[in-house]
């Protein structure tokens, strides 16, 4: 250790282990998946909505926050607070519209689901 410094030769985007010791570069890139990816279309079309819906995402959160996923002045923790988080909203997000399906269903028993559904769409929008 050299100057007292254990990390001096390490590059500050290497990842550490919990006793502050550098994980060998080697280590980590035989974990990592060769890009397989040629940017062609994928057949599934719910796949191509999805794939649209992340990079417009993408585009919305640099414009909002002026950095990307690749920013680096978050920790690993700071990482998993906001993935619980935004999965948090998602949960608020699902049990919303859970409880509204339910109400309506009680409230109309002989309704189909498309008009449950109906009932829910109108409700949440006028909400």
């Amino acid at each position: 250790m050299p100057n007292g410094n254990m990390h001096q030769d390490v590059d500050m985007q290497q990842p550490l282990f919990p006793d502050g010791e550098a994980v060998p570069l080697d280590e980590i890139n035989k974990h990592r998946k060769k890009k397989t990816s040629d940017n062609k279309p994928c057949q599934d079309p719910i796949i191509e909505a999805v794939v649209k819906d992340i990079r417009t995402r993408s585009e919305v959160g640099q414009k909002k926050y002026g950095v990307g996923l690749d920013r680096t002045d978050l920790n690993f923790r700071d990482w998993l607070q906001h993935a619980y988080e935004e999965s948090l909203d998602h949960s608020n997000y699902l049990k919303k519209v859970i409880t509204e399906y339910d109400n309506a269903i009680r409230k109309f028993p002989e309704a189909t689901e498309a008009e449950i559904i109906a009932l829910i769409t109108v409700r949440i929008q006028s909400t």
